[in-house]
C-alpha cells in the first residue's frame, strides 16, 4: 500500500512538472502577427491609371514611369518574383509590363502605353517585396519614351474617374472573395468588414487565377 501511495505521489510530481513546462513553453511560443485589413487605394496626383491596373507617370525629362497599382499590391500582399521587359524593347499596350511569380502561380499585367522601354528598376527585381511596400515610388517598374504622349493617356484614368475606378474594383474582389469562402464568412461592406491584406494569396491557385482572370484581364500561367 505504501510503495503504491509512492508511485502515485511520484506520477503526480512527474504531471505536475510536465504541465508546468508545457506551460512555459506555451508563453514563449511565438504568436502569429495578427492579419492587416486591405488599405484603400489611393492613386497619388500626377498618376495616370489603365484598367489592367498598371499606372504611368511624366518623368521631367518628357519619359514615362510604369508601375502597378496598390489594389493589385494590397489585394497579393506578397510576391515571390518579378520579371521585367529588357532594355531597348518596343512595348505594347497589350504586352505585359510585368509578370508576377505569387505562390507558384504567374499573373501578367500589361503595359498601359505603348513605347521603348529605356530603363527598368534592378532593385525591384532583386527584392520584389520593394513594389508591395511603395507601388508608386521606389517599386516602380520601367521606364518608357513612348511613342505618342497625346495617344499613350487619352484612354487612362485620371483623378475622380480614377479613384471612382478604385473603388469599384474593391467591391467586385470583396463579391468574387464571399464567394469563393462561402456565405457564412461573407465580408459586408455595410457593417464596416474589409478584405484581409493578402486575402487573394492566402486563398490559393483557383483565387490567384480567378483574380488574374477577372481584373488584370490575362489568364494566370
Amino acid at each position: 500500500m505504501t510503495a503504491l501511495l509512492v508511485v502515485c505521489m511520484v506520477l503526480l510530481v512527474i504531471g505536475v512538472e510536465l504541465w508546468r513546462k508545457r506551460q512555459q513553453l506555451e508563453r514563449r511560443r511565438v504568436r502569429p502577427l495578427p492579419s492587416e485589413p486591405m488599405r484603400p487605394s489611393v492613386l497619388p496626383y500626377g498618376f495616370f491609371l489603365a484598367p489592367s491596373h498598371s499606372w504611368l507617370r511624366f518623368d521631367s525629362d518628357g519619359a514615362f514611369r510604369l508601375g502597378i497599382d496598390d489594389f493589385v499590391t494590397e489585394a497579393l500582399g506578397a510576391v515571390d518574383r518579378i520579371e521585367l521587359p529588357r532594355v531597348g524593347q518596343q512595348l505594347e499596350s497589350d504586352q505585359p509590363l510585368v509578370t508576377l511569380g505569387v505562390a507558384g502561380q504567374r499573373l501578367s499585367l500589361n503595359a498601359p502605353a505603348a513605347g521603348e522601354v529605356i530603363a527598368v528598376n534592378s532593385r525591384a527585381v532583386a527584392d520584389p517585396q520593394t513594389v508591395i511596400g511603395d507601388p508608386y515610388g521606389l517599386g516602380w517598374l520601367v521606364r518608357m519614351r513612348p511613342q505618342n504622349h497625346g495617344r499613350a493617356i487619352r484612354s487612362l484614368l485620371v483623378g475622380d474617374a480614377a479613384r471612382a475606378f478604385l473603388k469599384r474594383e474593391y467591391r467586385r474582389l470583396v463579391d468574387v472573395v464571399s464567394y469563393a469562402i462561402g456565405p457564412q464568412n461573407r465580408p459586408c461592406l455595410a457593417d464596416g468588414a474589409v478584405l484581409e491584406r493578402g486575402a487573394v494569396t492566402q486563398l490559393g491557385p483557383p483565387m490567384l487565377n480567378a483574380f488574374s482572370q477577372q481584373f488584370l484581364g490575362k489568364n494566370g500561367a
